[in-house]
């Protein structure tokens, strides 16, 4: 799928606008995604592949027909095209089990950040003031996120945003039918050496690694 919206959404972006403006939008916006996926979702979904790279050519394919909203003759329909894609992902995510891996952070950080990218480095056939305010609004969102996020990652504990309170730091999985009472692997997670050491002094010889809580909560 990503091969498919790389090839549709990405030749017509490069025959309008070249292929380096394309090539730079698309790769700045993976690391974007990534930053976005690493404030939001660091311990609960893999991330594998350029996902993010795909929705910042769709969101270039937007900032392309708002800084030339005059120019195009099928804006109308490329919007409605844009939107409905748009609501089916956002719709996709809310459905999503539980369990579910995909990192849709990472889909709406590349978004963001293209639709950003996108704003500065389109060719705008016709310049406006409403366009050059637009890119200072942008340049302050981006800034601003860009500032959230290397705060959030640099802090220790690192943690997810969404849920707090379930540190990554320190993972294990354990079975002890004497310290929890079941038969059952149990994954075990600490935010400090104080409570990893607990765990240690007491399970040492029934942890493991945490292999199969990388995608399950304590």
């Amino acid at each position: 799928m990503n091969t498919l919206v790389t090839v549709f959404a990405g030749i017509p972006l490069e025959g309008l606008h070249g292929w380096k403006r394309t090539a730079f939008i698309f790769e700045a916006s993976v690391l974007c995604g990534a930053l976005w996926h690493m404030t939001f979702r660091p311990h609960d979904a893999s991330l594998v592949g350029m996902s993010a790279g795909c929705y910042a050519l769709m969101a270039m394919h937007m900032a392309d027909v708002v800084m030339n909203w005059a120019q195009h003759r099928w804006r109308f329909p490329r919007v409605l095209l844009l939107v409905v894609m748009i609501v089916l992902d956002v719709g996709a995510g809310m459905m999503a089990k539980p369990d579910d891996v995909t990192g849709h952070a990472a889909h709406f950080g590349g978004y963001l950040s293209g639709l950003i990218f996108g704003v500065f480095f389109v060719r705008n056939k016709k310049v406006t003031r409403c366009e050059q305010v637009l890119k200072v609004v942008m340049l302050l969102i981006g800034l601003g996120c860009l500032g959230f996020c290397f705060y959030r990652i640099s802090s220790w504990a690192p943690r997810s945003l969404w849920d707090d309170g379930v540190p990554w730091c320190w993972a294990r999985q354990a079975y002890s039918y004497t310290y929890f009472g079941d038969q059952e692997w149990h994954c075990l997670r600490c935010p400090d050496d104080a409570c990893a050491a607990s765990f240690e002094a007491v399970l040492s010889a029934s942890l493991s690694p945490a292999t199969g809580c990388i995608f399950v909560k304590p």
